[in-house]
């Protein structure tokens, strides 16, 4: 035993770093964001309108352009700050929320239109981002901001009753189908000539 062991210590160490390793990976690894909002109450959230800024009551609130960087750079609202959509979730962004949080400060997404900013919305939402509303309308050229001439009239809901509701099952009787007696013809074969098989 003496012998293997020290004719394989190089390759048993390397085997003992590479099980240190992952085991120290598995403890230290990073813990996912912890989500606090239902579906249901997602869905509560996108329909209350206390939580959508029209244009004409941003004033005193910090505006967040989630456009990506070159429309950030062709025109924007004054005064906003770009945040793409999908580094929203990066540590330099979450450290920017959370400081206007402390500091008590509203922020309002906006992109080219007001579903642009909703996914984003509601992500920073389920983190606990309560500071945090949309603007109703986007950017529509330039530095513009505007609304949508169209009032919405339909309330988003989910009607779930359906897979809430226990199936029914219902007996249908056989169908009788009346069998008629086959009549089967005998069919006649011409006599073949010459060999084969």
């Amino acid at each position: 035993m003496n012998r293997f062991l020290k004719s394989n210590s190089p390759w048993l160490g390397l085997l003992a770093l590479a099980l240190l390793i992952i085991v120290l990976a598995f403890i230290f690894r990073p813990n996912p964001p912890e989500y606090r909002i239902s579906a249901s109450q997602s869905l509560k959230l996108m329909n209350d309108p206390s939580l959508v800024v029209p244009v004409k009551e941003i004033g005193g609130k910090q505006l967040i352009d989630i456009r990506s960087a070159e429309l950030f750079g062709m025109g924007h609202a004054e005064n906003a700050v770009n945040i793409p959509a999908r580094q929203i979730l990066d540590e330099e962004s979450v450290k920017f929320f959370s400081r206007l949080r402390q500091e008590g400060k509203a922020a309002v997404l906006y992109g080219s239109s007001e579903l642009e900013a909703t996914a984003p919305w509601l992500l920073l939402q389920q983190l606990g981002y309560r500071n945090v509303l949309r603007l109703k309308g986007g950017i529509v050229s330039g530095s513009q901001l505007s609304e949508p001439d169209v009032v919405l009239t339909e309330n988003q809901v989910l009607d779930t009753a359906f897979f809430r509701a226990k199936p029914v099952v219902i007996s249908v009787p056989a169908a009788t189908v009346e069998k008629k007696p086959e009549i089967v013809k005998p069919v006649k074969r011409e006599a073949r000539t010459g060999g084969g098989c």
